[in-house]
C-alpha cells in the first residue's frame, strides 16, 4: 500500500491512479504517468491540462469520465496493454491518439471527441470485442480499418452502422483485414 508521486501530480495506491487535489498540469508538456497502476478511476483526470501525456503499460481499465473535459493535445498510448475504455471516459477531451490493438472493450460514448483519425482513416483494435453505441464521432471518417474478427460479432458490426446512419455518413468504406492482411 506504498505511494509513489509523480511531479506533485499522481498518486498510485494500490493498483488505482489518483490525482493529487489541486493539480492540474498547467504549464506541463509532457506528462509521464507512473507505471506500476491499472485503472484511472472516473475523473481522475477532469480538466487536466498538459501537451502530451505518455500512459504506461501496465494501465488496463480507463474508467467512466475519467478524462472529462482534459485538455490534451496529444496521448501516447505507447506499449499500453489497455483491454477496456468505459462510458465516455474521454468526454469532452480532443486529444489526438491511436487506440492500442489490446483494447476489448468500447464503452458507450467512450472515445467520441478524441481525433482518432489519421488521413481520414480510423483504425479500430484488432482485439476488439464491444463496440458501444455512438462509440465514435465519424463526422471526418471516410474509411474505417477493421480486423476481421471485430466484424464477426454481431453487436459491433451493429453498432458501426447504427453510428453511420445516425450522422448520415453515406458511402462510408469498411475496410477488413485478417491477420494484417486486406480481405
Amino acid at each position: 500500500m506504498g505511494y509513489s508521486f509523480l511531479l506533485d501530480d499522481f498518486m498510485v495506491l494500490r493498483k488505482d491512479l489518483s490525482r493529487c487535489a489541486g493539480s492540474n498540469g498547467l504549464q506541463k508538456t509532457n506528462v509521464v504517468l507512473p507505471d506500476g497502476f491499472e485503472v484511472i478511476g472516473p475523473k481522475t483526470m477532469i480538466e487536466y491540462q498538459c501537451k502530451k501525456l505518455f500512459i504506461p503499460p501496465s494501465l488496463k481499465t480507463i474508467a467512466y469520465r475519467a478524462f472529462d473535459h482534459a485538455q490534451i493535445a496529444e496521448i501516447d498510448f505507447g506499449r499500453c496493454n489497455l483491454i477496456s475504455i468505459e462510458y465516455q471516459a474521454f468526454f469532452g477531451c480532443k486529444a489526438k491518439t491511436a487506440l492500442p490493438d489490446s483494447v476489448k472493450y468500447i464503452g458507450d460514448e467512450a472515445v467520441r471527441d478524441l481525433d482518432l483519425v489519421n488521413e481520414g482513416k480510423l483504425k479500430l483494435p484488432s482485439a476488439l470485442r464491444y463496440l458501444g453505441k455512438k462509440a465514435f464521432n465519424l463526422s471526418r471518417v471516410r474509411e474505417i480499418q477493421v480486423d476481421e474478427a471485430v466484424v464477426t460479432q454481431d453487436s459491433n458490426l451493429d453498432a458501426l452502422i447504427a453510428m453511420a446512419e445516425d450522422e448520415g455518413k453515406d458511402g462510408l468504406i469498411l475496410s477488413v483485414s485478417r491477420e494484417g492482411k486486406e480481405v
